[in-house]
């Protein structure tokens, strides 16, 4: 078996030369002596493309170092930027795979909490086009909320485990925006529930969003929409305990101005329910707009790039 490994770890790079070579083109990368690099030569080359933010050929050389030096000295390092090459040539699902892989391979690295925070900030960016979906006309029933969650999910564990993560502050400010996507998705849903009369399947909708997102503005418009519920059904009672509740939370809301029948009419909710247009000064958590938020991070160990984030909070 020793025999074999180097002769197929040659294969494996061998393969990925001509790959290397159709995307090298006027490269200033020389990729043909490629056979002939040493470790450091396949880092520092990968490297150079990544810098130039030629991810697909960083990509390429970062896969080839790893298939010709698994156990180098710069293994680790190569799969941590690999995640990062894919996130940045939009390669989703690859640069997740890539980080969970780093994850269960090197889990005492001294940078695995970037490994967690490059795989919610992915997750993120799946986000992000579902939320231009919705809000450019996307039904709400068919749109998969499974990226918000594992984005939220992803962060939330690297905040748990590693609390004093030069991440930390960034995820937290995203984890936010993400739950209030989540509770405005949950608010959207019941509002379609509304409109279809299907008032049992709205009114847990929205217990959902009080009780889970409390500290989300989509609270708000979930108490409108079960004042308005509770009045279509004849529970005049929890109409007007729901109104209380909204009354002490959201004093200045713009569903204290009319009667709870008023609220309960057709089309009302089809006009003032749209996705990031109510505002309320009463609202506890604004959907913060992260897109333009800054990381930064300044570290002397060969080959991190975590000022890459400076450059990408921007993109």
């Amino acid at each position: 078996m020793k025999t074999q490994k180097p002769t197929l770890t040659k294969l494996i790079l061998l393969f990925c030369l001509p790959l290397i070579l159709v995307r090298c083109g006027d490269s200033s990368v020389n990729l043909r002596e490629a056979d002939q690099w040493s470790d450091q030569q396949f880092y520092e080359n990968a490297k150079t493309s990544l810098d130039e933010e030629d991810y697909r050929q960083a990509i390429v050389i970062y896969q080839a170092l790893a298939a010709r030096f698994p156990y180098g000295n710069y293994a680790e390092q190569a799969q941590l930027e690999l995640i990062y090459a894919h996130y940045k040539a939009n390669n989703l699902e690859a640069a997740i795979s890539a980080a969970d892989q780093f994850v269960t391979t090197n889990p005492t690295h001294v940078n695995i909490d970037y490994a967690y925070y490059l795989k919610g900030l992915v997750s993120f960016e799946e986000e992000r086009s579902f939320t231009e979906r919705l809000t450019k006309g996307g039904d709400a029933q068919q749109q998969d909320v499974k990226p918000l969650r594992d984005s939220y999910a992803a962060f939330k564990e690297m905040i748990d485990r590693y609390p004093n993560s030069r991440y930390v502050s960034d995820a937290t400010q995203r984890m936010a925006y993400l739950l209030n996507e989540l509770a405005s998705y949950e608010v959207s849903i019941a509002e379609y529930y509304f409109s279809r009369e299907a008032y049992v399947a709205a009114l847990n909708r929205c217990r959902t969003v009080v009780k889970d997102y409390q500290q989300t503005a989509a609270v708000e418009d979930a108490l409108g929409i079960m004042i308005a519920t509770y009045t279509r059904m004849g529970m005049s009672d929890l109409a007007t305990d729901s109104r209380q509740v909204l009354t002490q939370n959201f004093p200045s809301s713009a569903y204290l101005e009319q009667s709870n029948s008023e609220i309960a009419r057709r089309g009302f909710f089809s006009r003032l329910l749209r996705r990031g247009n109510t505002q309320s000064n009463d609202r506890r958590v604004t959907a913060t707009d992260t897109a333009a938020s800054n990381v930064a991070v300044d570290d002397d160990r060969p080959g991190f790039f975590g000022r890459l984030f400076g450059r990408d909070s921007n993109d």
